[in-house]
């Protein structure tokens, strides 16, 4: 596996190193999906490089704490060689509505799982714009404002690239 770094602002605990976390994602991907409940499944056993990850009282925090340990665990890990320090697992919502996450480095050669994590940042940056359109009306001064909407251009302009990304005879 290429260099792995964990992206800035990343906690673990107890000196576990983004080459080990990252081996242990791909590892139970290769069991089943990657998911914030398979990989709690997977740190149970004690024996688990990422079982001092998570805190496992139940006094102190439930199964749902974990689920959110599981998934900063999932986002920690990037591949500092791509483009802006590219994650190592791509979140992809299925049709089905079940969310995965994939190897990045595996998306080129899984057509239909590409376009499904295109057509995921698609409804994030439609969520973006929305935003950006939400604080146009608030911005104290009218340099905000207009720096705001420069913001909503820029999107709406990646907006289109989206939509050429999701076409294959556009991006082909």
């Amino acid at each position: 596996m290429g260099a792995l770094a964990f992206k800035p602002g990343a906690r673990v605990r107890d000196g576990l190193t983004a080459e080990v976390l990252g081996s242990e994602l791909l590892r139970i991907g290769e069991q089943s999906e990657i998911t914030p409940h398979s990989v709690v499944a997977a740190a149970q056993d004690p024996g688990s490089p990422l079982h001092s990850q998570f805190t496992w009282d139940d006094a102190i925090a439930g199964a749902k704490y974990r689920l959110i340990q599981a998934n900063r665990l999932i986002q920690a890990v990037i591949l500092p060689d791509l483009s802006q320090g590219q994650r190592l697992l791509v979140h992809v919502k299925e049709p089905c509505g079940s969310s995965v996450f994939v190897d990045a480095r595996l998306l080129p050669r899984q057509p239909a799982m590409y376009q499904l994590a295109v057509a995921e940042s698609r409804q994030r940056m439609l969520a973006a714009i929305a935003a950006l359109r939400k604080l146009e009306g608030l911005a104290p001064t009218s340099k905000q404002r207009q720096l705001v909407l420069q913001g909503v251009t820029l999107a709406e302009r990646g907006l289109q690239v989206m939509d050429d990304l999701a076409d294959p005879a556009q991006a082909a």
